[in-house]
This record gives C-alpha cells, structure tokens and sequence, in this order.
C-alpha cells in the first residue's frame, strides 16, 4: 500500500512537480500497488518546529566546542577564555552564529516554556500523524519539495541584460563563467562573451574552457579584462607558465576545494593535490590572483569556511576573492576584517537570485566603510 498525503499536493506545490509525482504514482498503481489517500495534518508546522528545536541542539551542542582538543583553534590569544572566545568567533560562520543565539533564547529559563517544550510537544504531534498513516499504508510516496532548483539562465533570457543590471546596481567586477567551455573544454560562448564586454562599463573576469594561449588570447580581444584558469593550472604547468608570461598580471588560478582537496574539470575529477600543494608553483609560474571557492558550500547558502580562507590567505601575498558560501550581509561582515590579510573581494550569484543577500545593502555596508 503507497500513502499519499493530501496535505503534500496543497497549495505552493508546482505544477510539473505535481504531475512528475503523479505519474510516478501511477506507474506504482500499473504495477499492482494500492493507492491509499492519508493525511498529516500538523505538516505545515514542521518547519517552525524545525527552527526552534533545531537551533536549540546547536546551541546546546556547541557550548561544548572550544577548539582545545579538536578542530579550529585561534592562532592568537592571550588567556584560555581569549582562545575560547576568538576560537568560536572564527571558527562559526554566519549562520552557525545565528542558530546559536536563536537555540540560547528558545531554551532561556523565560522563553523555554513557550518555545522549546511547546515546539517538542508539536514534534510529538507529527510523529502521531506518521504513526496513524504508517497503520493505512507501507510507505509514503510524495514530493520532497514543492519546486525544482532553476536551470543555469533560466533567470534571465538576456545574459547581457542581466550583466547591466549588476553594473546599475554598482559590483565593481562581472564574474563570468562559461560552464559549456568549463566542460568541454573548448570556447562556446565568444561572441555572447564579447557582446557582454562592450556592454558593461565595469572589467570582466573569465574562466571556463580556457586551455590554450590562443582562446586565452581571444578572450582578452574580446574585452575580458583578466582570466581565471582552473584544470591547465593544476595539470599543465608548462602552459600556464606560458599563458602567465604572455598576459602577465592578468592571469589568475581558480582553486576549488572539497574537504581540503582540489576539484577539476568543472568539479568532477579530483586533482590529487591540496591548496598548499600549489599555491607556491602557481606563484612562482606568475599567477596574478586567486579565486578560492569552497565546492561544499558554493550555492548552499551556508556561510564562509573561513579557516580554509584564512589558511589561504597565510600562504600568499597575492590578491585572493572567496566564492561559495557568500549567501547573506553577515557573510559579507564575517569577511570583511580579513582584508587586511589581503582579501580582495568577494564573488556572489545565487544568494542575489534567491533573495537572501540584497546586494544594495551590501555594497552601501562596505561603501560606508571604504
């Protein structure tokens, strides 16, 4: 027996998320299986619950955390509760930060009652929905989530048009990123390239596809201002060295990490090194610039790993811009102390597109600061 929920099909599903589900029900109905309709009636209070009960684990289970016998640990204090201080300052992000605080009001001796003991009691009340569904049917079939995640320009029809948004709203740069050349390994998108160049008044960094001196150059005719080199950095050194030599100063290295380890050809192969295991060669071949992006939080809107970036910015003198993880104005705050370690910017897309960074008030937050 397949359980489907009334409440999963209500109002706020999409429509093409409704009809792939269906169809997959049905297929299950073809194949002999019984449909039995069932309801969960406390679903819509599922993600408050969430926020309450979740921030409060976090609350109580990183009071625990205090960099002495394991992870991050504050290069520089002066006593053991400067260490735990400045250790749990850097070592949370932004939104581990917010949890915190939140978890720490929900289980406050005046607010306990009304937040954490009601939220456990509602928890109780969801888990008696599954139960009593669990008694009409073996498993339950629905969508689990109300919409897909949007395609790579599907915000826009008109990349141009969206790039003389960005120049309106006032970024100092446009990050580009041919994602067709990233994969293939060839240029795909020349004349959109050059036709966005001419029609931004702000520099244009590149990456994607760039493996030989010619494309590298073609791309700088076209109006790219500098470029970023990605695989043929870490798999060819004799040709960055040449494309380093040829454009000297406008040449910079993507370095794009999971866990420590670097990823190549748009993410999917393993490099078999480590930052520290390039950052002196890539130097020394001419690199202008690093991009450091963190893969495990690149689009998930989960703060900064701002040891990774730190341990980075130690190694090197050159210029180095974050992306991944920049999701909201307090990411942007987080980092902003490390430009005197020689941050040079900060690379955004997702979080402007999802509404959870308003670009405007980040750029007046460090335009008031400059």
């Amino acid at each position: 027996k397949v359980g489907q929920p009334r409440e999963f099909f209500a109002e706020g599903l999409d429509a093409t998320v409704a009809k792939v589900v269906q169809d997959a029900i049905e297929q299950y109905r073809k194949l002999g299986a019984e449909i039995v309709d069932i309801s969960l009636p406390n679903t819509k209070l599922s993600i408050p619950v969430y926020y309450v009960l979740a921030p409060a684990e976090a609350s109580s289970n990183l009071s625990r955390y205090d960099g002495v016998r394991y992870g991050h640990r504050a290069a520089q204090y002066t006593d053991l509760m400067d260490m735990y201080c400045k250790t749990r300052a850097e070592g949370f992000g932004a939104e581990v930060k917010r949890r915190i605080l939140i978890g720490t009001y929900v289980l406050s001796a005046g607010y306990y009652d009304a937040y954490y003991l009601k939220a456990q009691q509602i928890r109780r009340l969801i888990a008696q929905d599954f139960e009593q569904a669990f008694k009409q049917c073996d498993i339950i079939m629905g969508p689990t989530a109300p919409g897909t995640a949007f395609s790579a320009g599907e915000k826009t029809d008109d990349p141009v048009a969206m790039a003389r948004q960005w120049v309106d709203a006032g970024t100092r740069w446009l990050h580009v990123i041919d994602l067709d050349g990233a994969f293939s390994g060839t240029p795909r998108n020349m004349e959109l390239i050059r036709e966005l160049c001419s029609a931004v008044s702000i520099p244009v960094q590149l990456g994607g596809g760039i493996r030989s001196v010619e494309i590298a150059g073609k791309y700088l005719e076209a109006g790219v201002t500098r470029l970023i080199i990605g695989t043929v950095a870490l798999e060819d050194p004799a040709l960055f060295r040449e494309l380093c030599q040829a454009y000297p100063g406008r040449i910079g290295v993507s370095l794009d990490a999971r866990d420590g380890q670097l990823k190549t050809k748009g993410w999917v192969e393993d490099a078999g090194k480590t930052v520290a295991d390039v950052v002196p060669e890539l130097e020394a071949a001419g690199a202008a610039f690093f991009i450091y992006t963190d893969i495990s939080r690149d689009g998930m809107q989960s703060g900064v790993n701002i040891p990774a970036l730190e341990s980075l910015l130690a190694m090197t003198d050159l210029p180095v811009l974050i992306a991944g993880g920049i999701s909201t104005l307090e990411d942007v705050q987080a980092v902003h102390p490390l430009r005197e370690q020689g941050l040079a910017g900060v690379i955004t897309g997702k979080a402007i597109y999802a509404g959870s960074l308003d670009l405007k008030a980040a750029l007046d937050w460090l335009a008031a600061r400059e």
